[in-house]
């Protein structure tokens, strides 16, 4: 006769007592593995929600015109062309974890575009926040990136600044002058003078017929 033994009471609770805890741990890691991968998801997603919008801009002008522009942000990117127009694309994208967000950002940075003459003046701002903010994480600025594609007659002057971003300038005969607050200056072959300034980026130059004044705060040249 084969007799079986049966745990004890006292045995049997404490073995309820360690399994318990580990199965509700496992759910709660289960549980939060799942809504941590929820979350990233949605983060993503919300992430990608900006906006891209161009503008695109045309000007009749003569040889010998000026093309002026103070810009908050973006690189800036020249180049000539054998007609006697002056044409302007601006590209933008904003970013935002909202897409209302992200069109609230390109609301409030404004372009405006002039023309008196010969000479085509580009002005743009971001508004509506203040410096520290429209700077910080929080703020709008700091989520939007700007791309100014713009071609000019061969004979052309250029003064340009931009607060922010690279500038280049193909090969161009007038003078040429441009300072950016970061970023790299480019210029091809120019025939008439060249003033350029960054504080943070290097600087080429093609070749020039006339002075040269360049400095960079931290480049090479």
């Amino acid at each position: 006769m084969v007799s079986k033994l049966q745990p004890e009471p006292e045995q049997t609770a404490r073995s309820l007592e360690r399994y318990l805890p580990m199965q509700l741990t496992q759910r709660n890691e289960i549980k939060n593995t799942l809504i941590a991968a929820a979350i990233l998801a949605t983060t993503t997603t919300l992430a990608n929600a900006g906006v891209e919008d161009r503008i695109k801009k045309s000007f009749n002008v003569a040889s010998g015109g000026n093309l002026l522009m103070e810009v908050d942000r973006g690189s800036i990117d020249v180049r000539t062309t054998g007609g006697n127009v002056v044409e302007v694309e601006v590209i933008r994208k904003a970013g935002g974890f909202l897409r209302r967000r992200a069109e609230d950002i390109l609301q409030r940075h404004e372009i405006d575009f002039t023309q008196q003459g010969n000479d085509v003046r580009i002005h743009s701002e971001f508004k509506g926040e203040s410096r520290w903010l429209r700077w910080s994480w929080f703020g709008g600025g700091n989520r939007l990136s700007v791309r100014y594609l713009i071609s000019v007659p061969r004979s052309y002057h250029t003064d340009l600044k931009t607060s922010g971003g690279s500038i280049a300038i193909s090969d161009l005969d007038g003078t040429v002058k441009a300072r950016t607050s970061g970023g790299s200056l480019r210029f091809g072959t120019i025939t008439g003078t060249v003033w350029g300034r960054t504080s943070g980026g290097s600087i080429s130059l093609d070749g020039c017929k006339q002075s040269v004044e360049v400095q960079t705060s931290g480049g090479s040249l």
